[in-house]
C-alpha cells in the first residue's frame, strides 16, 4: 500500500480530552476517538487490505525464479502472521478500553453524579467530595485512554514496518501496483 503515511500520534494528540473539575461532566472524546477510529486511520480495514496484498504476491512469487526464494516466502508468512496478530491484539485493546469505559463512565460516573444530585445545593463540603471522585474517575479513564493509545501506535508502527517490507519485494521484483491488488 503505496502513500500511507503513519500519523504517529498526530491524530490523538489532536483530539482535546476535558477533565472536568468543578462540573459534574465527564468528556467521550475517547470512546468516540475508538469507536470512530475507522474514519480516522482505519487499522482493522488496512490490516486486512495488507494481508489482501501479501497472499496476491506469494501467488505472484510462485511464478517467479529466485536462489533464495523459499526463504522469502518464509519471512513474507512470518510478516503475514505478525499482521494477523495485530489485529487481534487491536480487537483485544479495543474491547479492554470498551469495558473499562463502560466501568468506569457509565457504571461508576453516574452512580457518584446520582450521588451528587441527591445532595442539597447548599451542602458545599460533600458536593465538593463528590465533584472530587468524578475527576478522580475521569482521570482513571484518561490513563485508561493513553495506554490504549500507546498500545494502538505501536500496533501502527508495526503495521507500517510490515507495509515498508512489502513494498520493498515488490519494487525488487518490480512488480506493479495493479498486479498486486
Amino acid at each position: 500500500m503505496e502513500g500511507l503515511v503513519n500519523p504517529k500520534t498526530d491524530d490523538i494528540n489532536s483530539l482535546v480530552y476535558l477533565i472536568w473539575k468543578d462540573r459534574p461532566n465527564i468528556t467521550v472524546e475517547g470512546i468516540w476517538f475508538i469507536q470512530r477510529e475507522h474514519n480516522h486511520f482505519g487499522i482493522e480495514s488496512k490490516i486486512k487490505q495488507l494481508d489482501d496484498i501479501i497472499n496476491h504476491l506469494l501467488n505472484l512469487l510462485n511464478d517467479v525464479s529466485y536462489e533464495d526464494k523459499s526463504n522469502l516466502i518464509n519471512k513474507i508468512k512470518i510478516k503475514q502472521q505478525t499482521l494477523r496478530v495485530l489485529m487481534q491484539k487491536y480487537e483485544v485493546i479495543r474491547n479492554i478500553y470498551f469495558d473499562y469505559d463502560k466501568y468506569y463512565r457509565e457504571d461508576l460516573f453516574e452512580f457518584y453524579l446520582n450521588k451528587y444530585k441527591e445532595i442539597p445545593l447548599f451542602h458545599f463540603a460533600e458536593r465538593k467530595k463528590f465533584l472530587s471522585i468524578m475527576k478522580e474517575i475521569q482521570e482513571l479513564l484518561y490513563q485508561k485512554f493513553i495506554d490504549f493509545c500507546d498500545s494502538y501506535c505501536n500496533i501502527r508502527d508495526v503495521f507500517f514496518e510490515i507495509n515498508d517490507y512489502i513494498l520493498r519485494i515488490k519494487k525488487f521484483f518490480n512488480f506493479q501496483d495493479k498486479e498486486v491488488q
